[in-house]
């Protein structure tokens, strides 16, 4: 018999359309199996990973991307704004 066990996202969020200028927010919600964590959380745009958080770091990492800005202020582990 195989056991699978890990993450399960359940939902993600993004807009189909954003008018420049305007905000926008991400989400994703997952969940975990009794003894997993997560290690890491990554966005990607076009294919480009502009949001990366990694377990244990204090902060995420972002990576610039034109036209995108992200504000980590606001921000969840999981969600992008």
């Amino acid at each position: 018999m195989l056991i699978r066990r890990g993450i399960r996202l359940e939902d993600v969020e993004v807009p189909a359309r954003v008018r420049r200028g305007q905000d926008a927010q991400l989400r994703c919600r997952y969940a975990l199996d009794s003894g997993e964590y997560l290690y890491a959380v990554k966005w990607y745009r076009n294919g480009v990973e502009f949001y990366r958080y990694v377990a244990g770091t204090t902060s995420p990492r972002l990576f610039p991307l034109w036209g995108l800005r992200v504000d980590v202020g606001l921000l969840p582990l999981c969600d992008v704004y």
